[in-house]
């Protein structure tokens, strides 16, 4: 089974954030954001260090392991809602 959960909450006011990951059997992992493209494959981790899309309101971060042998997942996913603006 495999997980992605962006800053551990539903919101944030950053665009720095931290993904935790979870995939059992994974070698490696790219990521996107909700209108790009996937980057390069990398080592699996459990933690990704990640930039959110400068737009306010919800976003996704889509992510997709792949194991050694090369068998990819289908693509795994959270939201967050992005508000840089603090409340008065």
């Amino acid at each position: 089974s495999n997980s992605i959960s962006i800053a551990g909450g539903a919101t944030t006011s950053s665009t720095s954030v931290t993904l935790s990951l979870s995939s059992t059997g994974a070698s490696y992992m790219r990521f996107k954001n909700d209108s790009g493209s996937y980057g390069s494959y990398e080592g699996y981790s459990t933690s990704k260090s990640w930039t959110l899309a400068n737009t306010q309101g919800t976003r996704t971060v889509y992510v997709q392991f792949k194991d050694a042998a090369g068998n990819e997942s289908s693509a795994v996913s959270d939201t967050i809602v992005f508000d840089s603006v603090p409340p008065p």
